[in-house]
């Protein structure tokens, strides 16, 4: 996606193509290259980011702004992206991460509020690299088997300023082993902070809040010496602690049982500390070199049988990324090189039938992707071209000490669910649009990947546990081609195919050992197939000015879809002879049938003078009905209907946000609602209803260089569960929260 930074930039391009929209403060002649295919919404955004603050610019700012030049801006990037900017992310509220996607149509945030790592779910699918979930590029891959959500990564929104989002899985770096699509995390950079020619420039902030926000700030400071090296140092901490479920309405267990609203949501607190570094070089005016370093350290309390466990997590990225844009030529070269290390340690007091136990788990993934761009003049029109090759290796370790030897003698409990291994994942990949006309696009691209996968997991045999190794690997090809027509300036009816595979992760494949504290056991399964998703889109998107007035702009996109996954992987009970008769087990096998997904998702946006709005809307159904193999390990065949069940969105969810600006934009007005429908979650320890939940937020330039802001979130003080959340929880009660940003 073409992205203009400069003034004089921007307004070309929509002279060119009849797009409106309104830049002020800092450019970014740093950022990097992403695919959103339309601005962010609202049309123009509150004065939240401070650079023009400091140059006495109104802090009127579009994030990001992503201009579609008739058909010709970036022809390849997918039609199902979205890019979030900073004003989004800051309105994510107060518990963190949770609701930085709650105004994207087709994507959530799901988050247990006992633990700071969040899971993204993309139409329907998430966990166990489902979606592919990055920090800067650098893939998040850990996973951690129990109860909820199993692959967790650990972002703080005050070190973001971009999420880039494709709901689709392309022939691209990201959709290597992915089943649904992929999310990017994009952190701070100097160009953030800094306007042209400036050497150095800052921003801060502060806040606190009620029911259980007790504080939240950040501190970032970017330098520029020279014109050929740059870079940004920033610190951010939050402390959260328990929250209040809503008092009005209530929060049903069962049709008979209601949750205590008075007892709060204990162990739903947590202190967290990010530090960021990150260093870019501009060695000749076509090359840029970038080195970053992401440090992120949470410590939280969580509850079992009665007791306390105490864990402290530590999530540390680094990146290094080499973009050659050669001048005078059409192609452009980017490899990246990656590594995200994990670690998990828990102290867990002892239970009333076993002592306490240390236990540490951790995963290490390296990465790497080089990726080539060009344009080619062909007799039948301009050809876009885009190839390359991507690959990543996992490598997991568990380590339990036990005071007391014998409550454990195998070592099963903690490293049988999840066990030392490793995992590889790769490919190449090619994409290509053929514009023969400037009213029609046609897309086509290949992946080929890999894997190769090696563990071995402790087996119960009926006497004892037995090392039962578990090798894998295998190949796919998966095409994905579309066509777009523009029948107009600024309208696009586009229809798109692609498919996706996801080889099973360790934690499925080498599954083993036995449930901590009795003897429920686990079995691996040498034989499992990896998933496979075919996905049908098609939809229409329209951005104009001059709607309703002169001096209005509006853009919409809607989009219908139907996913279907084949050998869908879950957890089922199995049964296996291994010499000392027939044994039950817990394991992960394939469920024969279709997990179908179908939606219809619209997202949009309209501003008009100091006014501007924008809407999302999903409406979701899914059907899973399959059956399972129960003896996956021998030529006999036990067929048995499958309990496994899509994490799926509610069937109906809306966002609409309005806001205002007065007094030369000195102050900001707004507010939004979220309305989901009742949802069926069978894993649920509630009945998830239908909720309508209203949020509002002012803000006052006090200053050039401060602003204050106040919000409040839940303001009826609902009692809710949200649908895409943890299902163990219900969501937080009214919030107020108060902020200082600051920049120089």
């Amino acid at each position: 996606m073409a992205r203009y930074r400069s003034a004089a930039a921007l307004v070309a391009a929509l002279h060119a193509t009849g797009a409106l929209a309104q830049q002020t403060g800092a450019p970014n002649t740093d950022t990097a290259k992403t695919g959103a295919p339309v601005a962010d919404a609202p049309m123009t955004q509150a004065p939240t980011p401070m650079a023009g603050l400091a140059a006495g610019t109104a802090p009127l700012e579009l994030d990001a702004i992503s201009v579609e030049a008739g058909a010709a801006a970036d022809p390849l990037a997918p039609v199902s992206t979205e890019e979030i900017g900073p004003e989004r992310i800051r309105r994510a509220g107060p518990r963190g991460a949770t609701g930085l996607l709650d105004e994207v149509a087709g994507a959530d945030v799901v988050q247990d509020p006992t633990n700071p790592g969040v899971t993204v779910n993309v139409r329907g699918l998430q966990d166990r690299t489902r979606v592919t979930t990055m920090i800067d590029g650098a893939r998040q891959n850990f996973q951690q088997s129990g109860h909820g959500s199993s692959a967790l990564a650990y972002v703080d929104p005050n070190l973001l300023r971009a999420i880039e989002l494709d709901k689709s899985v392309s022939a691209d770096v990201g959709g290597a082993g992915a089943l649904a699509g992929s999310v990017n995390f994009r952190t701070l950079e100097p160009g953030d902070l800094l306007d042209p020619g400036d050497a150095w420039g800052g921003e801060g902030a502060l806040g606190t809040g009620t029911n259980g926000a007790y504080f939240d700030g950040m501190g970032a400071l970017a330098f520029r010496p020279s014109d050929r090296v740059s870079g940004v140092l920033a610190y951010s901490r939050h402390r959260l602690g328990a929250y209040d479920v809503g008092q009005a309405g209530v929060v049903r267990q069962s049709p008979t049982r209601v949750y205590d609203a008075d007892e709060g949501v204990a162990f739903s607190g947590s202190t967290t500390a990010s530090a960021l570094g990150k260093l870019i070089f501009v060695p000749t005016p076509d090359t840029k070199l970038t080195l970053s370093y992401l440090d992120y350290s949470a410590d939280f309390d969580t509850s079992s049988a009665g007791v306390v466990d105490s864990q402290e997590t530590t999530s540390r990225t680094a990146t290094a990324r080499f973009d050659w844009t050669p001048a005078g030529r059409t192609d452009e070269f980017e490899a990246l090189l990656w590594w995200n290390g994990v670690e998990n340690a828990q102290i867990r007091p002892a239970r009333t039938s076993y002592d306490g136990f240390a236990v540490d788990y951790a995963l290490d993934t390296f990465g790497g992707s080089l990726t080539e761009r060009l344009e080619v003049a062909t007799p039948l029109g301009a050809l876009d071209l885009a190839f390359g090759a991507e690959a990543f290796s996992d490598a997991t370790s568990t380590v339990a000490l036990a005071e007391t030897a014998s409550d454990d003698p195998d070592g099963v409990w903690f490293s049988g669910s999840n066990p030392e291994g490793d995992r590889q994942v790769g490919g190449v990949f090619a994409r290509g649009v053929l514009s023969p006309t400037d009213w029609m696009r046609v897309r086509a691209g290949l992946r080929l990947d890999g894997y190769a996968m090696s563990g071995t997991a402790s087996l119960w045999d009926g006497t004892g546990y037995a090392d039962a190794p578990v090798d894998q690997d295998g190949t796919a090809i998966l095409p994905s081609f579309g066509v777009s027509f523009l029948p107009a300036p600024g309208i696009e009816l586009f229809a798109d195919y692609s498919e996706g595979w996801r080889p099973a992760t360790l934690p499925e494949a080498v599954f083993g050992g036995s449930h901590i504290g009795f003897a429920l056991y686990f079995a691996p399964n040498p034989n499992l197939k990896p998933e496979r998703s075919r996905t049908v889109e098609a939809g229409v998107s329209a951005e104009r000015d001059g709607l309703l007035f002169a001096d209005d702009r509006g853009r919409i996109t809607a989009t219908v879809y139907h996913r279907e996954v084949r050998d869908y992987i879950s957890s089922e009970t199995v049964y296996g002879d291994f010499g000392n008769g027939l044994q039950t087990y817990t394991g992960y096998v394939n469920v024969d049938g279709e997990a179908n997904t179908q939606g219809l998702e619209v997202s949009g946006a309209y501003g008009f003078g100091r006014y501007d709005f924008g809407l999302s809307l999903e409406v979701t159904d899914t059907d899973f009905d399959g059956r399972y193999d129960a003896r996956p390990w021998d030529s006999t065949t036990d067929w048995r209907d499958s309990d496994a069940a899509l994490s799926s969105p509610p069937p109906v969810r809306l966002s609409f946000t309005a806001q205002a600006r007065f007094w030369d934009d000195r102050v900001s007005i707004g507010g939004r609602v979220l309305h989901t429908g009742g949802a069926s979650d069978i894993y649920s320890g509630y009945e998830i209803e239908q909720s309508t939940i209203f949020d509002a937020w002012a803000s006052v330039r006090l200053n050039e260089v401060a602003q204050l802001t106040a919000s409040v979130t839940n303001i009826t003080d609902q009692a809710y569960v949200d649908p895409l959340g943890s299902t163990a929880y219900p969501a937080p009660g009214r919030t107020f929260l108060l902020s200082l940003r600051m920049a120089f």
